[in-house]
């Protein structure tokens, strides 16, 4: 017996005991078992909930995916900002109706899943939103953002999304809606424009707003110039507004 050994072989005064014993596992088992861990553990976990509280990010984070049609540098700070800790938001899956999107090569390459459908193989909007729908929910999403997506969508793929389906906009709305928002600053000759993030509506651009940020228009501006101004905000506007949608959806959960 090792333990009786252990017991008449050692001068310590630290007593042996023994902590568990190794079975053979038959297949299917768990290999593991703890008896009366929770037990164990109760007033430990109290004591620390006592001083620290819970624990940050304990919470299921929210399923998300980005649609997208382009480069996604919008996509990339969504994705970099879910992927901090305490991140109430997971992405899931980056989607593209372009097979040559930039957008999708740098998801792959940094481990997030994808897929491309085409809308030009399909005949109408209904047909294609389908095999988007299909995507979605095979992995699960709760989510979606529009980052860059340039596609019109149904209203009944939007009213099946409501409240969980969102989109930036490069103006501060309701000024500007639509197409060309920078080009339509420009020719206001306003001295502040900016970025929205929203719901998404039948109506373009015209669902209950989450988040804006203001951006200067300065005299020598062209619409280049703007846009890339525009688009450096709604990198730091558009990832806090999905974590902050997240959020809201965790507390539902």
């Amino acid at each position: 017996d090792v333990l009786a050994l252990l017991k008449d072989g050692s001068d310590s005064k630290v007593e042996a005991f023994v902590a568990g014993r190794l079975n053979k596992c038959c297949e299917g088992e768990r290999r593991v078992v703890i008896n009366n861990l929770e037990k164990s553990m109760a007033s430990q976990v109290q004591e620390f909930k006592l001083h620290h509280g819970t624990l940050k990010g304990s919470k299921r984070r929210i399923r998300t995916a980005i649609l997208i049609s382009g480069r996604g540098s919008n996509m990339e700070a969504i994705i970099h900002s879910s992927q901090q800790a305490g991140s109430s938001a997971e992405v899931v899956l980056v989607l593209s109706n372009k097979l040559e999107a930039a957008g999708i090569t740098w998801a792959k390459e940094h481990d997030i899943c994808t897929a491309i459908v085409e809308h030009r193989k399909y005949k109408d909007r209904a047909s294609f939103e389908a095999v988007v729908q299909s995507e979605l929910e095979r992995k699960g999403v709760e989510l979606v953002c529009l980052a860059g997506f340039m596609r019109v969508l149904t209203g009944s793929f939007v009213t099946f999304w409501k409240n969980k389906l969102i989109n930036i906009h490069p103006s501060i709305l309701p000024s500007f809606k639509g197409k060309d928002a920078q080009k339509q600053a420009l020719e206001a000759k306003v001295k502040i424009t900016g970025c929205t993030v929203h719901f998404v509506e039948v109506e373009v651009d015209s669902g209950e707003i989450i988040a804006q940020a203001s951006v200067e228009v300065l005299p020598d501006d062209t619409e280049e110039v703007l846009s890339e101004r525009i688009r450096r905000t709604e990198h730091d506007i558009f990832p806090r507004a999905v974590l902050s949608v997240a959020a809201t959806m965790q507390e539902q959960i």
